[in-house]
């Protein structure tokens, strides 16, 4: 998915966030709909904390969604599914135009890229999906932000 967040930046915020908790009981979910399931494995990292959800009902899914803390994500349909069962959402964004595709509410946090390309937005061009340069607009996007921008949600 163009828009989901690069396998190494998630590991690396998770690892970041778990590290960060001195809650032993703080667990992360990464979820997978049922086209993505050829991604589970890249995220099969032998962290006993984190959980992976794969191929639940939306309704299952916003259930437990509105159960955490935050939610982060590329700018995708399951943010938005997020910010409509109440929970605070940290989109990561790169390809979308994120003024327009942004979720909507209270306490949502939006870090985009600091590299501007001169392809983005690439969301509903022929370029969406075969990205010249290797999704930079996402991959440029620091943990140590993300981490930030998790921080204050939490924070509040």
């Amino acid at each position: 998915m163009p828009d989901a967040l690069p396998v190494e930046l998630c590991r690396n915020v998770v690892e970041q966030y778990l590290g960060r908790s001195k809650a032993s009981n703080r667990k992360v979910a990464i979820y997978f709909g049922s086209d993505e399931i050829d991604l589970l494995r890249n995220y099969e990292w032998g962290l006993d904390r984190v959980v992976l959800l794969e191929g639940l009902s939306l309704r299952v899914t916003g259930a437990t969604i509105a159960k955490t803390r935050v939610f982060l994500a590329g700018d995708t349909g399951i943010g938005h599914v997020a910010a409509a069962v109440g929970t605070p959402v940290v989109t990561i964004a790169g390809p979308t135009d994120i003024v327009h595709t942004r979720p909507w509410g209270e306490g949502h946090q939006v870090i985009r890229t600091e590299r501007p390309l001169d392809c983005m937005p690439c969301y509903e061009t022929p370029l969406y999906g075969r990205c010249p340069y290797g999704q930079e607009c996402m991959r440029a996007i620091s943990s140590a932000r993300i981490m930030q921008a998790i921080c204050e949600v939490l924070n509040r």
